[in-house]
């Protein structure tokens, strides 16, 4: 973390005046030149340069997916889904997070960053789903604004509170959407993930997969340098 340290970005502060878990907002800049504005707490966790990660899933869906599919046999965590529903004019296919086939129900996860001044995307999205018979629940964080009045509110979720969420979840969607859930109080009982090393290793091939993307794109050094015809 300290090599990507923004070098001139940052002023007034060094390394030394903070510490891991700050969640103070710096600037880094990676070995290939990009620039991100980020929580210190969150690279601590594992949150790397976002032009190069190419992010498409978050750490916390796929953890939470994975416990879900514990209680829905046809809950796949291994990959985002992709729903058909139909437009004004077409067929249209949605990307959704997390879905459970058998009850009708997809569940997104908003991370501030990613959905920041974006609520009327997701409000459009969540009433195409529901046009096509889907329930709808949308985990919000915080300062996120609910689309709905039935989404979840949850704080910027860090790896020991993943847990604490999936029983919000399971909860609410036994008790707010009135879903059968066999086995949910045993689990309630547990204090940390039961199904992580499902995540680990979804989370290990997400990780080669973007790294392998990565590593295809041009150096921005290298780019400046190139001759012009």
């Amino acid at each position: 973390m300290v090599k990507q340290w923004h070098p001139e970005r940052n002023v007034g502060l060094t390394p030394d005046d903070v510490s891991y878990g700050s969640g103070r907002k710096v600037w880094w800049l990676c070995e290939r030149g990009h620039e991100w504005e980020a929580t210190i707490a969150s690279r601590h966790e594992g949150n790397q340069c976002r032009s190069c990660s190419l992010p498409h899933r978050s750490r916390i869906e796929i953890y939470l997916a994975c416990e879900l599919a514990m209680f829905f046999d046809d809950l796949d965590p291994s990959q985002t889904h992709s729903i058909t529903v139909k437009d004004e004019r077409d067929d249209k296919s949605i990307s959704v997070d997390i879905c459970v086939r058998s009850h009708d129900l997809i569940i997104e996860y908003d991370g501030e960053y990613w959905h920041r001044d974006k609520m009327d995307i997701d409000r459009m999205k969540t009433e195409l789903l529901q046009s096509a018979g889907w329930d709808v629940l949308r985990i919000r964080e915080e300062p996120l604004e609910l689309v709905q009045s039935s989404d979840l509110r949850c704080p910027v979720t860090y790896p020991d509170s993943y847990k604490k969420l999936a029983d919000r979840v399971l909860i609410h969607l036994k008790h707010e959407l009135g879903i059968e859930i066999e086995g949910v109080d045993e689990y309630l009982n547990r204090k940390s993930l039961v199904n992580k090393a499902a995540g680990d290793k979804i989370m290990g091939r997400e990780l080669g997969d973007r790294q392998r993307a990565a590593s295809t794109q041009p150096d921005p050094g290298e780019q400046m340098r190139l001759p012009i015809a």
